[in-house]
C-alpha cells in the first residue's frame, strides 16, 4: 500500500515539475519576443542581484534569534521566555512589525 502511494506522488511530482518547466519555456519564450535580448540580459543582471541581497538579508536569522533567546534563557536573564516565544507573533499585515506591548511586558 505504502510503495503505491509513493509511486503515485512520485509520479504526481514529477508531473507536475515537468508541466512547469515546459510553462516556464514558453513564458520566456513569449517575455524575450516582448522585451527583446536587451531586456532579458537586464533582467538576468537584476534578478542575481535581488537573489545575493536576499540571501544576504535571509541567511541565519531566525537560528541567530533562537540561539540568542536560548542564550538568556540559559542565563537566567530570560525568565518569561515561554510567554515570549508564544507571543511573539507578526501582524498580518505587516509581516516584519511587532507588537510593542508584548516586547514592552519581557525583560531582558
Amino acid at each position: 500500500m505504502q510503495k503505491k502511494l509513493f509511486l503515485k506522488n512520485g509520479i504526481i511530482m514529477a508531473s507536475s515539475a515537468l508541466a512547469i518547466r515546459i510553462l516556464a519555456m514558453y513564458f520566456r519564450i513569449w517575455l524575450s519576443d516582448k522585451i527583446g535580448a536587451e531586456g532579458i540580459g537586464i533582467c538576468q543582471l537584476i534578478t542575481s542581484v535581488y537573489a545575493f541581497f536576499a540571501l544576504i538579508c535571509t541567511s541565519g536569522l531566525s537560528v541567530t534569534v533562537t540561539r540568542l533567546a536560548g542564550d538568556k534563557n540559559e542565563k537566567g536573564k530570560f525568565p518569561n521566555f515561554p510567554f515570549a516565544n508564544s507571543n511573539f507573533v507578526f501582524n498580518s499585515k505587516c509581516k516584519s512589525k511587532i507588537n510593542p506591548k508584548i516586547i514592552s511586558k519581557i525583560k531582558f
